[in-house]
């Protein structure tokens, strides 16, 4: 996907961006194409389109993440559910918005969701707004950017991404069996 088209690649400084985008190539990944194995050095990244999935955890906990870069209509944007309180938020990050008008981090307002966008926390009649962390964005990807130029640590544990790859990995497989 060239920069002009992927908001988050076009947060980098121009040097950069050349420098990543020379070496980047789209890829169509094919239902239940492994990526990466088990103990292998995870050697490029993706981004999928559409996911659902449902964990459960040791502790019993059930988790359903759910992803969409195509979805027409969104549903909360994020959701915790308990047995005594929830918190949930509807709509888009507003950093998204933001980038997609070319407003970019600095803009006034950027990665500062208004009053009226806050989750909610509580249950039922006692639901609370609560405000929204300021979202950053050009923190993250610039981790990313100095992890692949520089050989900084990566922002996130190569492990977690790649126990992410295998529950995706692991999705895609039970889906195809399911629909033979």
């Amino acid at each position: 996907m060239p920069a002009k088209q992927n908001g988050l690649i076009a947060l980098l400084p121009m040097t950069e961006r050349k420098r990543l985008t020379a070496q980047c190539e789209p890829v169509l990944l094919e239902l239940n194409e492994v990526i990466c194995e088990p103990g292998d050095t995870l050697q490029f990244v993706h981004f999928p389109v559409d996911a659902f999935i449902s964990l459960l955890h040791d502790s019993g906990v059930r988790s359903h993440l759910t992803m969409s870069r195509a979805a027409g209509q969104t549903g909360p944007r994020f959701r915790v559910l308990g047995s005594e309180s929830s918190y949930s938020v509807n709509g888009l990050d507003n950093q998204e918005p933001f980038l997609k008008e070319q407003r970019w981090p600095g803009s006034d307002g950027y990665g500062v969701t208004p009053e009226a966008e806050w989750g909610l926390i509580g249950v039922a009649d006692a639901l609370e707004p609560t405000p929204t962390e300021r979202g950053a964005y050009p923190d993250f990807y610039a981790g990313v950017a100095a992890s692949i130029l520089e050989g900084a640590p990566s922002p996130v544990d190569p492990k977690d991404a790649l126990e992410v790859v295998r529950i995706i990995e692991r999705a895609h497989a039970l889906s195809a069996a399911a629909s033979v």
